[in-house]
């Protein structure tokens, strides 16, 4: 949850400069085949729903093989995840949350896959992406168990559907 995200790259190899840098193309072209689609959940605060259907759907994404990576943003950002969203996470055998929630902004949404949001509407003036609105869903506060059921079961609906080339 860095931001801006820094990625060091450090190299080292043996023989001549030119077929080191060839190498070096090889692996950066094999690389860019692969792309990764992004899916980004937006909640209000950033702090549960979105972070439990972010962990979820990475979870299961790769899983299943899928290129595909989800974040998770609020249009009005707590300044710490929820505690029961991250007990309950680590109980799932999730990694300890670092950072804090973060407010959506255009460049996540720039090419997403999917935006899908809960129960509320983007701030005006953000790009439109393909969005899907998961009304209904149980607050964690009220019970993780139900919440991360919940979210679980339509995680893998989406993923199904992306798996398939659908839609929403």
């Amino acid at each position: 949850h860095e931001d801006p995200r820094y990625v060091f790259l450090h190299y080292w190899g043996k023989g001549g400069a030119a077929a080191l840098a060839k190498g070096l193309r090889t692996a950066l072209d094999a690389q860019n085949q692969v792309q990764t689609a992004q899916v980004v959940f937006v909640c209000e605060h950033g702090a549960a729903k979105s972070v439990i259907a972010a962990a979820y759907f990475n979870r299961l994404a790769a899983e299943r093989g899928l290129a595909y990576r989800a974040v998770s943003r609020g249009t009005v950002p707590d300044a710490a995840f929820a505690a029961t969203t991250v007990t309950g996470l680590r109980a799932d055998g999730f990694a300890a949350l670092e950072g804090r929630p973060r407010l959506i902004a255009a460049d996540d949404l720039q090419g997403a896959a999917r935006v899908v949001t809960f129960g509320l509407q983007l701030p005006a003036g953000l790009p439109a992406s393909p969005r899907v609105d998961w009304t209904g869903t149980p607050s964690p506060g009220a019970g993780y168990a139900a919440a991360r059921d919940d979210i679980r079961g339509r995680v893998e609906e989406l993923l199904a559907r992306l798996a398939a080339g659908h839609g929403h």
